[in-house]
This record gives structure tokens, sequence and C-alpha cells, in this order.
């Protein structure tokens, strides 16, 4: 433990803010919670006055943007209140430096978040004593037993997160923040990326540590069967506490949220799911009109009329082939005239055909007679 000043201001130092209730783990007076100025501002929460009773699981729900996770993150210390008083305890966190106030979480609040948010290189059990290792306190043997054997994780100690299923890692995140002993344990969605078997134990393992160990918890849920586990519903709408309910059911608090769509004056907050509504039956399509065009095409016939069928001509006659006659005797071979007269001997001129049979001896004495006949013969 630090030595020197008060870690946190005294119960003397905040008299006067607000008497704390008997038993209260946690509470706020007049809590309100603004974003923006002017015409943008945006009231998250409207003068809120809460308490969480130690021992006690309460669950908050509301429809979106209702406040009830302005709610927790405002209690936590997570985020500052615009006005009103927030009190851990007998502490008034509104009066607390940075220093003392991340002390004061470290020490005296517990977070789950939906996202399990713990060290990759460590083991389960290193994971589960972080905290404390950090501020340098001593381990409480006894209590982390008790924690750890009321979660189910004894055999799953030296196992890190990636060796450790969604539920055993959620369940990892609620030992390391009940470790500490804390006042108060604040969880956020805590089964919002779980299978609906896996929730439903983790949400066991938080009433649980509740009925054995004493916890407070408060949880935010959106889920009706998740604020069944709870001992106390508070239903958020429009930044203000409008209801609440003990001994919860599903059913009841199902029930509840959908009376409020009738008696909630505020159009924004629903509670169940909106009924369904069949969309419109779609209107026929219908073309726009066409544009004239001019016609420059030319007419065409529905029916092309067969061509008319024309008459064959008659067949041209032939006449009959004559009848053959005896065919007409060859000419007889002209016989070249002479040009050297008679032959001797009153005899004709050879012709070329006697010329062409004639031996040496014819041509030489034609050629003798040819010589003693002379020129001009």
């Amino acid at each position: 433990m630090t030595s020197g000043p008060a870690a946190f201001p005294t119960p003397a130092e905040t008299a006067g803010s607000s008497v704390t209730p008997p038993g209260a783990a946690a509470h706020c007076v007049a809590l309100t919670k603004r974003y923006g100025t002017g015409n943008t501002a945006v009231t998250a929460l409207d003068a809120v006055d809460v308490a969480f009773s130690q021992g006690q699981f309460t669950a908050i729900m509301g429809p979106s943007g209702s406040g009830k996770s302005t709610l927790m993150h405002c209690m936590a210390g997570l985020d500052a209140a615009t006005s009103g008083s927030l009190f851990i305890g007998d502490i008034q966190l509104g009066a607390l430096d940075d220093r003392r106030l991340t002390r004061l979480r470290r020490d005296s609040i517990g977070f789950v978040f939906q996202a399990y948010n713990l060290v990759p290189t460590l083991t389960a059990l290193e994971n589960i004593t972080l905290p404390s290792d950090i501020a340098g306190h001593p381990i409480d043997q006894a209590w982390l037993d008790t924690v750890v054997d009321t979660l189910g994780l004894r055999d799953r100690l030296k196992h890190r997160p990636n060796e450790l299923s969604g539920g055993q890692q959620q369940r990892v995140a609620c030992a390391r923040a009940l470790a500490g002993r804390p006042a108060i344990v604040f969880a956020d969605e805590p089964t919002g990326n779980l299978d609906s078997r896996t929730g439903a134990e983790v949400l066991s393992f938080l009433r649980e540590s509740v009925r054995r160990t004493g916890q407070t918890i408060a949880m935010v849920t959106h889920d009706p069967s998740a604020a069944a586990y709870a001992d106390r519903v508070l239903f958020l709408a429009d930044g203000r506490i409008v209801d609440e309910m003990y001994d919860p059911t599903a059913e009841l608090v199902l029930e509840r949220m959908k009376a409020f769509d009738a008696d909630v004056p505020h159009a924004e907050v629903s509670w169940a799911e909106p009924a369904y509504v069949p969309p419109a039956p779609a209107t026929a399509y219908a073309p726009p009109p066409a544009i004239p065009q001019p016609d420059l095409a030319l007419p065409i016939p529905t029916a092309i009329p067969p061509a008319p069928q024309s008459t064959p001509p008659a067949p041209i006659p032939v006449a009959p082939a004559p009848a053959s006659a005896p065919a007409p005797a060859p000419a007889p071979a002209a016989v070249a005239p002479s040009t050297n007269g008679p032959a001797p001997d009153g005899a004709s001129a050879p012709d070329a055909v006697d010329m062409a049979n004639w031996t040496d001896a014819d041509w030489d004495d034609w050629l003798a007679r040819k010589q003693t006949e002379g020129p001009g013969a």
C-alpha cells in the first residue's frame, strides 16, 4: 500500500454532498450528462437518482440512445458528469483528481467488457492477477481460489487467450474484475460476442459470484433473457429512469418493454421490435410515350402475288432430213498443164503424178529433150 496523504477524500471531506443510502455500493444524485452546446446539445442523462445495493445484481436496460451506457461510464469514473454527484461507497468521484480517480478505478471498480480485453501474451492466471500485480498489492490466495472455482477456470489457468474459447475468455475477464474484491463490477454487454449457450454460462457465473461472494454487479444489456439473471432491472428512456423490476423473468421484462411503447410519450423511444408493415404493391411499369417518327419506309405489301403463268412457246418444227443420195464421185485430180508443149511422139505432157514416178532414166530423157527443143518451146 502507498504511504503519505490519504488516497481518497474522507467521508468528512465529502459530507453534505449526499447521504449514502444504507448498503449502497454506489449511487448518484441528480446525475446529468450533456454532450455539445447550444442548439446542438444532447442530454444523455437527465437528473438521474439511483443506487446500487451491495451484494445485488442489477441489469440496466433501455432502447438505443436511452443513456444506459452513459450511466455506467459515469458511475465507473470513465466519463465526467456535467452536473450532479457520483459516489463509490462514501467517496465522491467529483472530488478526486486524475491520479486518485485512476487509483479508485484500479482498486474499487471492476470492469467486464464485451471485447474481453485480455493480454494475449499472458496466461489466464496472469491476466486475472494483472491489476494487483501492477498496483503492487498482494494476492489474497483464498479469495482468488474462490473466484477461480466459482467461474470454473481451475484447469485453464495456464492457457493463453488464443487457447481458450470465447466463453472461457469472458470468464477470465470476469475473474480479473472480481479478483481484487472491488466495491462494484460494471459489465457492458458481457455476452454480446457469445453464442446463446456460452452467454448463459457467463451470466450464470456472474449471478453465482453475487450469491456466493456477495459481489455487487451492474450490467448493461438489451436482452430480456440476460436481464432475467439479475435481481433487479432498471429501465431507462430519454436519459431518465422510468421503471424498475425486482425478481425479473424474461417474459415479464419483455412484456414491460412492450408496454412502454404505449406509455412513453416520446416517439423516438422504441422498446420492442417494430411491427412488420408489408411493402406497398409495386405499380405497373408504364413506358414513356413514344416520340412519333416520320415514316420514310416504303410500304411493304402484305402478300406478294404469284407470277403469272406464261404459255410455253410452240416447238419449232424441224424439217426432215433429206433422203441420202449417192455420194458424188471425187473430182478428178487436176492435171498441171504442161508448159513444154505436147510430149514427143504426139503424146500429151506428163502430169505431176506421172512425173513423181519417173526414174532417173526418164528425167535424163526429159531434160535432153528440153534442151533440144530450146527456149520458148
